[in-house]
């Protein structure tokens, strides 16, 4: 149950572990017609996302059925992969490793990106996977990646993050004039 604190804005306090990770959504009235449909970049499969982070944190009011956070642009290069028919996906302890609840799109020939807003900061680790399941999951090496899994530090700022090889690390360019 959240309470009004000012104006149209509610809350609530919770304590949860450090790492764990949470879907939630709000809803209007205590009746499920009254459930919110987050922004398209602010959800995974339709819930509101968190991974808790090693600190207490207050999450920023959000509009109903809207975002609020930092945008990351993710962008991975496919060229010499099959595409699987299921699509090019991204996973990790962002959305608890299910490869097959985000789709990313494909923007530019072989680069497929999905942008996500994140309600907090902190680390998380990620990797792309050709399907919906591990069995064409990437295992980047060092420098570009820990434990086979990328990581990214969500602070303030949004980023659109470099193009990188699936498995690899960044994409470099040749550019024509």
């Amino acid at each position: 149950q959240l309470t009004q604190s000012t104006g149209d804005i509610y809350s609530v306090t919770k304590q949860y572990r450090i790492g764990e990770y949470l879907e939630y959504k709000f809803v209007n009235d205590n009746d499920w017609p009254g459930v919110e449909t987050p922004g398209a970049d602010c959800h995974i499969s339709s819930n509101r996302f968190l991974k808790v982070p090693g600190e207490d944190i207050e999450l920023d009011a959000v509009p109903f059925n809207g975002c609020s956070g930092t945008s990351i642009t993710f962008r991975v290069d496919m060229t010499g992969q099959a595409i699987d028919a299921e699509g090019v996906k991204i996973t990790g302890d962002f959305n608890n490793w299910n490869p097959s609840n985000v789709a990313m799109n494909s923007s530019l020939g072989n680069v497929y990106t999905k942008t996500f807003i994140f309600p907090a900061t902190g680390d998380i680790e990620y990797k792309f996977v050709n399907g919906d399941n591990f069995t064409v999951a990437e295992t980047p090496g060092s420098p570009c990646s820990s434990n086979t899994n990328r990581q990214l530090a969500i602070t303030d700022t949004d980023q659109i993050l470099d193009v990188v090889d699936f498995g690899g690390c960044s994409f470099d360019y040749l550019i024509y004039e």
